[in-house]
């Protein structure tokens, strides 16, 4: 996340979580370890450490999210589709991609091949009109159909596609990947009274979960570790092993 993501965090989770305590000051933008610091109005001092997690997070690289990068590849390249189609009808588009990886040498190609399908096809389309189109050798490889829709006279031309698939369960090894990191770099966060951990959830598909599949107490640093989901700002508080 950058930093305006983190401040969203923040915010949103700060709104939402009911055991948030009474803030005497908040510290904000002039420090990076932890994220976000908070004075309580009891003069406790808290640290809050914001992160995110994906279906694919690996404790074992520290990467990030290949699926992340792929959607994210494949959202912009549907909204320069649609910014660049020429319609007197608006329209939805939607585009089923493959799970091939996208290089940046391909993007501009996939846009201008998807252009140029797409001209002759709308020429003619009207209100109220559903066309689909599978990929028989006319589209890049990387695409395996299109979807126009033109129902509900939307105000302006969108791009509705969504990776999708079937989500995973939170598990313990998805939390160890983000553990793992952030307890190497507890040791050089500035002094506090006690450290949170929020991980945030629900952003594309690759960062949705099906359920949270974690019995056991969490062996960390930290004193709460909070899920906080994005799609509902719901917050689920996992169980941690007390230290002291």
């Amino acid at each position: 996340m950058n930093s305006y993501q983190e401040k969203k965090l923040y915010e949103r989770f700060k709104q939402t979580f009911n055991e948030f305590p009474p803030i005497e000051r908040e510290i904000i933008d002039d420090q990076d370890k932890p994220d976000s610091i908070i004075i309580t109005s009891d003069k406790r001092k808290i640290g809050i450490e914001l992160t995110e997690l994906f279906q694919d997070s690996d404790k074992n690289r520290n990467a990030g999210s290949k699926l992340k990068e792929l959607e994210s590849i494949q959202e912009k390249i549907g909204c320069e589709i649609v910014r660049r189609t020429n319609s007197n009808i608006r329209f939805g588009l939607d585009i089923d991609f493959s799970f091939k990886r996208i290089s940046k040498s391909r993007k501009a190609t996939i846009i201008n091949e998807v252009c140029s399908f797409l001209e002759d096809k709308l020429t003619d389309i009207k209100e109220n009109q559903t066309l689909s189109f599978s990929n028989y050798g006319g589209l890049p490889d990387e695409i395996h159909g299109i979807g126009i829709t033109t129902i509900g006279k939307p105000n302006k031309s969108y791009f509705a596609n969504s990776m999708g698939g079937v989500e995973a369960d939170l598990s313990k090894e998805h939390l160890d990947s983000v553990l793992k990191s952030k307890h190497e770099e507890i040791n050089n966060y500035e002094p506090c009274d006690e450290y949170w951990l929020i991980i945030k959830i629900g952003n594309f598909f690759a960062g949705s979960f099906d359920s949270l599949n974690i019995k056991d107490d969490i062996d960390s640093s930290f004193s709460k570790i909070i899920i906080h989901d994005i799609r509902d700002s719901s917050n689920h508080h996992l169980k941690v092993k007390s230290h002291g």
